[in-house]
């Protein structure tokens, strides 16, 4: 899924938009998309850009959202809804906790097409459905602006990324990424080169950390990670991964933590 803030979007939006199964704005991300898109694709009709890129939800305090913005997605069908009732939350927080809700109701029992039933009367039981256990959220214009809005933004790294069914969240910004390692032991990742890095860090926004690395260029080996005494910024990809073009790059960590790389 694609979420897109109030903030600059990157070049790749619209590579983005287009693989995604579902679009959300959140508040202002609407001025975003219809003001920014079609600036960015000059040699295109404005307008059928516009129209050819409607979110499937706009939500948020709307405090933001022009009202002629607001306007042309609403005639167009889009659904806008007013959460501004919520003032403990931001609106990254109030759309990401919108989309896990429709995906937890994707996720919720329906009724079964009788193939189980066996002949005792299961046909219409209510069955569990295949469940979205790998969910994943790219967050457009999360990164690069206010400092208390990206903070935000990194807190909620952790705070959707929990239970059975973790909802994964990647803030994207103009030239950097940003999600979380689950401090649950071994984590494998493999960058598209082509488009990441080859600087990274590892930083431990949640607390210490004692962390081992290998296909990084200055790996780790049972190193302390906290605020105050030393963190992982600045590192880089290993010569060996950016060759291969598919290497991997192997964190143990004993606490969760932010793992970024510019694009």
């Amino acid at each position: 899924s694609l979420l897109l803030l109030n903030y600059h979007l990157p070049s790749f939006t619209r590579n983005l938009w287009a693989r995604s199964r579902r679009r959300v704005c959140a508040d202002g991300g609407a001025n975003r998309l219809y003001d920014e898109l079609p600036a960015m694709h000059p040699d295109e009709d404005a307008m059928e850009i516009r129209n050819a890129h409607l979110p499937d939800l706009i939500v948020g305090d709307l405090d933001s959202i022009r009202d002629d913005v607001r306007a042309f997605y609403v005639d167009r069908g889009c659904a806008c809804v007013d959460l501004s009732h919520d003032q403990d939350s931001t609106d990254l927080h109030k759309a990401i906790a919108a989309m896990t809700r429709e995906d937890e109701a994707e996720d919720a029992a329906h009724v079964g097409d009788g193939g189980l039933g066996g002949g005792l009367g299961l046909d219409s039981v209510r069955v569990p459905r295949r469940r979205n256990r790998n969910r994943r959220i790219f967050a457009v214009g999360a990164l690069g602006g206010r400092l208390d809005h990206e903070l935000s933004h990194m807190s909620a790294l952790r705070e959707f990324d929990v239970g059975p069914s973790p909802t994964r969240v990647v803030l994207l910004g103009r030239s950097s990424m940003a999600t979380l390692i689950r401090g649950d032991g071994r984590t494998a990742i493999r960058p598209c080169v082509a488009v990441e890095g080859p600087a990274c860090g590892l930083v431990p926004m949640y607390g210490p950390a004692v962390v081992s690395t290998s296909g990084l260029k200055w790996d780790m080996d049972e190193t302390t990670l906290a605020f105050g005494r030393f963190i992982s910024t600045s590192n880089e990809m290993g010569e060996e991964t950016v060759r291969e073009g598919g290497g991997e790059i192997v964190v143990t960590t004993t606490a969760p933590l932010v793992w970024t790389t510019d694009i």
